[in-house]
């Protein structure tokens, strides 16, 4: 049994198809990345998962129950948003306990479980400063640390690294990779980074239009994409348009091959090839 298993879920905003008929199923401990440009549906998928966006069609199984239709506070995850969301008012230990508090957990497990996720951050000299003090990489350090202080089974991830800079965001990519691994928690990150998603995932869920064009580990995606659209977006592509002059028996051998019902094809090439 998979540990998410996604069936036929969509959603639409007035007349637009924000997410049309998406199903994919993810193992326990997999990283998986949703990919694709602005628009495409990703970050409302992840919502949906999270029970903060209701689904208008299509279930949600995670570890072998129906959670479609369960409020948030009954899904088991932590979430990472792209703005890390901490409170201002909240020290680094206070914002990592606050769910913690939530939860009616009792004053030395809390205290004890921000202890072990402080060292776990390396927070150690920023225990007591606020989220305004704090570099763009620490607050994202206070907000993993957040999300994770339930034990949660699922980690969502929105566009975690977007508003750092580009050598900042290059070190905690591996650092959240690393991370992910030593805690074996299944793990969902919505980017538009296509390197992102290519160097950190299990699996790239390449969407486009609220549709799924592939899915798949990120070397099958680079190799073999499964549609234009993803041969384009994933990496450099030389894309060449092709129309058969003759019908020769290596066209027609081609067109069987392929399942072309015309003369017309694309071919796409690295530039490394």
């Amino acid at each position: 049994m998979s540990f998410l298993s996604v069936n036929q879920l969509s959603k639409s905003f007035g007349n637009f198809n924000a997410v049309d008929h998406v199903s994919f199923e993810i193992e326990r401990g997999e990283f998986i990345c949703f990919l694709g440009p602005s628009g495409c549906g990703k970050t409302t998928l992840l919502r949906m998962i999270a029970g903060l966006e209701l689904q208008d069609e299509g279930t949600i199984i995670q570890n072998g129950i129906d959670i479609s239709r369960l409020p948030v506070s009954q899904r088991d995850f932590g979430i990472v948003f792209q703005s890390y969301a901490l409170f201002p008012n909240l020290n680094v230990s206070e914002n990592i306990e606050y769910g913690l508090k939530n939860a009616k957990v009792k004053k030395a497990e809390r205290r004890a479980r921000v202890t072990e996720l402080v060292a776990l951050m390396d927070l150690h000299e920023h225990v007591d400063k606020y989220p305004q003090q704090l570099s763009g990489g620490q607050q994202q350090r206070v907000a993993l640390a957040r999300a994770l202080a339930l034990k949660p089974s699922l980690l969502l991830l929105d566009e975690p690294l977007s508003a750092l800079d580009a050598k900042v965001r290059t070190r905690l990519r591996s650092e959240l990779k690393q991370l992910q691994k030593r805690l074996g928690i299944t793990t969902i990150m919505v980017t538009h980074d296509q390197e992102e998603a290519l160097s950190m995932a299990d699996k790239v869920v390449v969407m486009n239009q609220g549709r799924i064009e592939q899915c798949a580990s990120p070397n099958l995606v680079y190799r073999k994409p499964a549609s234009e659209f993803v041969a384009d977006f994933v990496g450099s592509m030389n894309i060449f348009s092709l129309e058969a002059e003759r019908e020769s028996q290596a066209t027609k051998d081609l067109q069987t091959h392929l399942d072309l019902h015309s003369t017309s094809a694309s071919l796409a090439i690295r530039p490394e090839h």
